[in-house]
């Protein structure tokens, strides 16, 4: 695989991992004003947007496990893109 492309998969998967970890609350902070009757009447009782930053037991992991692989993904891309340059530099 090309560097260039390697190091781009791994900084798309780094920026990525935020909205990832991130994204029930953010669901949630858009859809309960607008389906609950707003923030003072809505719960996990009466309203399912409202129950939704529970889901971030499972998105906090994902986001996590995603920026881990990214970072490694970028790494590698770095070592290659390196390795690269010096055999230029080398049969030049």
């Amino acid at each position: 695989m090309d560097p260039k492309s390697t190091l781009r998969t791994g900084r798309i998967m780094l920026i990525a991992s935020i909205p990832v970890a991130l994204s029930p609350i953010l669901l949630a902070l858009i859809l309960v004003p607008v389906t609950c009757g707003g923030f003072s009447g809505a719960n996990e009782g009466n309203c399912g947007a409202a129950a939704l930053p529970w889901f971030l037991f499972f998105s906090i992991p994902c986001g996590i496990l995603l920026a881990i692989v990214g970072a490694i993904v970028l790494a590698v891309g770095a070592s290659q893109k390196s390795v690269a340059s010096r055999k230029q530099r080398y049969e030049q």
